[in-house]
């Protein structure tokens, strides 16, 4: 329900409508909604850095090409080190191919990679947003996975991320496949969903002692609500 409101919202915002959700009667039923309704707990753990390396080392277990072993690591790559959402990476679906990030929407040099985020949750203004992607030295570099995907994938027109046969990756396999990978990476699949790279990214930072600005800056985010993605990493 609250997260229905917060896209009606977001949209009249963007279409500088009037917010049915600040009407008086709206509230108060919220209102009452919220003291009837049961605690609910949202149980999805982060994907941290380490946690990321061993999916990554799974993925080949469960994918039957070199294109799709890359094209899935490249995925959750960018995902955790972009903090992205689901719908602003993959397609929603087979047939709706111009949603999610598109190959004009990327853009590779020497040690950085660059995504437009052309619409968010947290872009209240519509103006669009570079997410910026670097090399870093690690074992498992963002930088050289993606860039090996795209040498793979080529340029051709249409999704960022898509098959070998033209076909998007959709929000359904996305998150299969991350399920899949976390159950040969010894992780419990119940626990985590696609959501989890960016609540990842954002407890990563906060562990390394980064600052509130700064792990504001790692998700985009512009009110408190950063918060609620710092979590317990499991042991």
């Amino acid at each position: 329900m609250l997260s229905w409101l917060a896209g009606i919202s977001f949209m009249s915002k963007l279409y500088n409508q009037k917010n049915p959700t600040q009407y008086f009667h709206v509230k108060q039923i919220m209102k009452g909604w919220g003291r009837e309704r049961p605690a609910h707990k949202d149980k999805r753990e982060p994907i941290t850095d380490d946690r990321l390396q061993l999916i990554l080392n799974s993925v080949r277990l469960i994918t039957s090409s070199e294109y799709e072993e890359k094209l899935i690591k490249a995925a959750f790559t960018a995902a955790f080190w972009g903090a992205f959402r689901a719908g602003e990476l993959v397609a929603v679906s087979k047939l709706q191919s111009h949603s999610g990030m598109q190959i004009e929407d990327v853009s590779t040099k020497d040690n950085v990679i660059m995504f437009l985020l052309k619409k968010s949750k947290t872009d209240m203004s519509g103006k669009g947003k570079w997410v910026i992607i670097k090399r870093n030295g690690l074992e498992q570099c963002p930088w050289a996975i993606i860039s090996e995907y795209a040498k793979l994938r080529g340029d051709r027109i249409g999704p960022w991320l898509k098959h070998q046969d033209d076909t998007p990756l959709t929000r359904f396999q996305f998150n299969a496949l991350l399920k899949k990978a976390c159950n040969k990476a010894g992780l419990n699949p119940k626990c985590i969903g696609t959501h989890s790279f960016r609540i990842g990214a954002a407890t990563s930072a906060a562990v390394k002692g980064a600052s509130v600005e700064q792990i504001k800056t790692v998700g985009r985010w512009t009110s408190q609500c950063y918060k609620r993605y710092i979590r317990p990493i499991p042991k």
